[in-house]
């Protein structure tokens, strides 16, 4: 193999330029495409315009994003001199975020959030938290954009690499209804109340069963950097209502819009696509109250479950959906990834940190 270094030549003219006249490069010449900032190279025989053309890293990245295989870039290190004229790495997101400027950004990127340690307890119950950096992916760019009763405005989705390692049921009893104090079964779960460190533990319920927790002392969203909670929205979602005073319900006869908290949970669409154990009251698989409401979250199209996109540590972990059909379980991914569904107070679950900058 020779390679002639001295002689190579290196040009640069316009891609329209060299398509029109047919160019054939010498082998192993070099070629800016100016007007669209490619770079390609001649092997002396096949016309200039029939050579592939060479991506710079911001386009191969697009490129990997389509066929799937882009594991993404750490956005603290590409940005480090531009994020230094913020606040906080997460005022520099924000910011990119409300300004809709997403250069140099893409699905699946990722930036790092402290979690401190910390227990989450009501005085009988408690849950500990070991303090943690969670990588953060970039789930979906303005996902939500113009959707809900109040327009979202521009915002990025991110979810965690890795659960919060702590396992926590979704509901102290077997029961994913609301209460008489609140309908939504999502807002009156443990899982929101844990996550969001609020107090929504009621036996306002049909048979005076347990729903909710008591974590008014702090809650997971407590434990994280206060700069990153600052920024989070808290976005407004159309969720399955599921309450009767004189029966506990299999399904859910009603959704209204309502706050889902800084730290939510993703619903079986946001995952697989589609309602898989949530789909409600119709025979066709589609749950009429919230069909339409939800989309695929795009860094799960091209994977499933644990794959997609990548609950690393391969446990099972809750989502927001109460399943259908039943009265006593709620969705999760499952450990080998399938859309499964389990009892309310099975204590085997964890949790990703799942949330909107905006």
């Amino acid at each position: 193999m020779t390679n002639n270094v001295e002689g190579m030549q290196q040009l640069v003219d316009t891609k329209a330029k060299l398509t029109s006249y047919g160019t054939v490069l010498k082998d192993g010449e070099i070629m800016r495409l100016s007007d669209v900032d490619r770079v390609t190279i001649g092997d002396g025989v096949t016309a200039g315009k029939d050579r592939p053309v060479f991506l710079d890293s911001e386009h191969e990245a697009y490129v990997k994003i389509l066929d799937g295989i882009y594991e993404g870039v750490n956005l603290e290190q590409k940005f480090a001199t531009e994020i230094a004229g913020y606040a906080s790495k997460w005022h520099w997101l924000q910011a990119r975020a409300r300004a809709n400027n997403w250069e140099g950004i893409h699905n699946y990127d990722k930036i790092t959030l402290h979690m401190n340690a910390g227990t989450i307890t009501d005085g009988t119950t408690s849950y500990n938290i070991t303090a943690k950096d969670l990588v953060m992916r970039i789930a979906g760019i303005d996902t939500f954009y113009g959707y809900g009763d109040t327009a979202r405005g521009h915002h990025v989705t991110l979810i965690s690499d890795l659960t919060i390692g702590t396992n926590i049921p979704w509901n102290p009893t077997n029961n994913n209804n609301g209460t008489a104090d609140e309908h939504c079964c999502w807002l009156a779960s443990a899982v929101y109340a844990i996550l969001n460190g609020v107090n929504n533990a009621s036996t306002n319920t049909y048979g005076s069963t347990k729903r909710g927790f008591d974590a008014s002392a702090g809650g997971v969203l407590q434990l994280l950097d206060p700069d990153a909670v600052a920024c989070m929205l808290n976005p407004r979602e159309y969720l399955p209502e599921r309450y009767s005073a004189t029966a506990n319900l299999t399904s859910s006869p009603s959704a209204r819009w309502v706050n889902g908290g800084k730290l939510r949970l993703p619903n079986e669409i946001n995952v697989y696509g589609c309602n898989i154990h949530s789909a409600d009251k119709a025979s066709d698989g589609c749950d009429r109250n919230t069909m339409g409401q939800s989309v695929q979250l795009p860094i799960f199209r091209h994977t499933c479950g644990n794959r997609g996109y990548r609950i690393k540590n391969r446990v099972a972990w809750w989502l927001g959906s109460p399943a259908s059909s039943s009265s006593s379980r709620a969705c999760l991914v499952d450990t080998d990834g399938r859309a499964n569904a389990v009892d309310c107070t099975v204590s085997w679950r964890s949790v990703p940190l799942y949330f909107d900058i905006g």
